[in-house]
């Protein structure tokens, strides 16, 4: 016919190899490609792929304005024709597929082998190309390649992902093993579970793959190491004994910045943590699993904390505004506003009705929780309040500041003023004994200091090499949990 003839002038004009070539890709790939990957799959200098592009450009649907948009055949008739001609129905077509393949796995994958997502069209063509061209291997390679599954999910490619499982299930050849379909089942379940949660936040494929049933999954993110700088919170309990054998939990949990407090609750099962990038995160505790990501925030949320019947999170950040979140719902219930900078400390008081505050403007607030609205204001420390903690019976606010003192506050008398405690460094952290009769802070010159409720100092602990930037009193208010920032946790013994 017609297009016939005109494909016979253009061979004339061009070669047959190069135009067949050309239309092959052309119709071989899977909605078009981009002038620039034409260009160097036919390998031609400017001047031949100008006389060769004008030639053809009758037959091509017309560029966008920036000249690099996808190129493929105006008409359907035209595909036709070409698929006609050059035998793409048969082995023609495979080794096209193929051609095209190995191309876009030389554009998606950087020397060491590793696939990286500064090419999408690499990461979402090549296994259709693999499939066409039946490299049956390499795609279910590809399919069970974490690197590679996490990619897709970066690129928020996860339904796509979703439908290649499936249609590569559906059309597996016969002889595959037992063994290969069961592997690619379990893929297709992990991605199938969590679509919900890569659509939104796709930087949590290596996080919810952690944290999968330690199956397969799980372990082939483990082997990645250091999940391409992302920050994660790792929680590793102590092994116990079952069965007489020991075993070692390891779960981990991956956020999108770095992680700077965390609140755990027992009656959620879950943990609060609060992140550089404003974002607060609910994580399962038993499966690690994202319960619900809250992003009030516009800088680093710098404390949080949750009530003591678990309903409440309160939440701190630099950009110097608080939020209340309903933990049953995961809504924000309340915005406080009154400080004039930088919140650094927030805190519940027992009871659940009352939070205090303290930050950059060195002024410490006690909130109605239910109004949102200040009841008190104290101001008598003389430089950024960093810490707060409450007495398990809500009688007692000890306040730690940049001032180098600790304050104890009489909240059962409009939180007049009981104690100062003086120290000779920054107060970073702060706990109160469950009994009520002793507070520790910890400093940031290293050391832990030990004070009595009536402000008498009772002893100082040495041991940490960096910042002690937690602290926590055991039920037995005899023994205290330590976190620093030389990246250890030590358990003291106060007396």
């Amino acid at each position: 016919g017609l297009l016939n003839q005109i494909l016979e002038r253009l061979e004339k004009e061009h070669s047959r190899d190069l135009v067949s070539l050309m239309l092959s890709s052309l119709e071989c790939s899977r909605s078009g490609l981009l002038e620039s990957e034409l260009r160097s799959i036919l390998n031609l200098s400017d001047v031949q792929w100008r006389s060769l592009f004008l030639s053809l450009q009758l037959f091509l649907r017309p560029l966008d304005k920036s000249g690099e948009g996808i190129l493929d055949f105006f008409h359907r008739q035209v595909a036709k024709a070409v698929r006609l001609r050059y035998n793409l129905g048969s082995g023609a077509g495979v080794n096209i597929h193929a051609r095209l393949a190995s191309f876009f796995e030389g554009k998606a994958k950087v020397e060491n082998g590793n696939w990286v997502i500064k090419y999408p069209r690499g990461i979402k063509e090549i296994i259709y190309h693999l499939r066409e061209s039946s490299q049956h291997d390499k795609v279910v390679g590809l399919l069970t390649d974490f690197k590679f599954i996490n990619c897709k999910i970066r690129l928020r490619l996860t339904y796509e992902l979703l439908d290649e499982y499936t249609l590569y299930l559906d059309k597996a050849p016969k002889e595959f093993p037992e063994e290969t379909k069961k592997e690619l089942k379990l893929y297709k379940d992990f991605i199938s579970s969590n679509c919900h949660i890569f659509i939104n936040h796709p930087q949590l494929g290596y996080q919810q793959a952690m944290n999968w049933n330690d199956s397969l999954i799980s372990k082939a993110a483990q082997s990645l190491g250091d999940p391409i700088g992302q920050t994660f919170v790792t929680q590793i309990n102590k092994s116990r004994a079952v069965q007489n054998e020991h075993i070692s939990f390891n779960m981990t949990m991956v956020g999108k910045s770095e992680a700077n407090w965390c609140e755990y609750s027992s009656a959620l099962n879950a943990v609060a943590v609060g992140y550089r990038d404003g974002s607060l995160i609910f994580w399962c505790a038993g499966t690690g699993r994202n319960l619900a990501t809250l992003s009030d925030h516009t800088e680093r949320i710098t404390s949080c904390s949750l009530s003591s019947d678990s309903k409440w999170v309160v939440t701190a950040g630099s950009d110097g505004k608080i939020f209340v979140y309903d933990t049953r719902t995961y809504q924000r219930s309340q915005r406080l506003v009154q400080h004039q900078d930088e919140v650094l400390a927030v805190r519940f008081e027992p009871s659940t009705k009352l939070i205090a505050s303290g930050g950059e403007d060195l002024q410490i607030i006690i909130w109605d929780r239910s109004t949102g609205r200040s009841i008190h204001t104290l101001c008598e420390h003389t430089d950024a309040v960093t810490a707060l903690a409450y007495s398990c019976d809500g009688s007692l606010l000890a306040s730690g500041s940049n001032d180098k003192n600790v304050i104890l506050w009489n909240a059962r008398d409009n939180y007049s003023k009981i104690a100062v405690c003086s120290s000779n460094s920054k107060i970073k952290s702060l706990t109160v004994s469950k009994d009520g009769e002793y507070i520790v802070a910890g400093e940031q010159m290293n050391k832990i200091v030990v004070w009595n409720k009536r402000g008498e100092k009772h002893s100082t602990l040495l041991g940490h090499r960096g910042v002690v930037s937690s602290v926590m009193f055991f039920p037995d208010s005899v023994h205290v949990l330590s976190g620093s920032w030389d990246k250890s946790m030590k358990v003291w013994n106060i007396h």
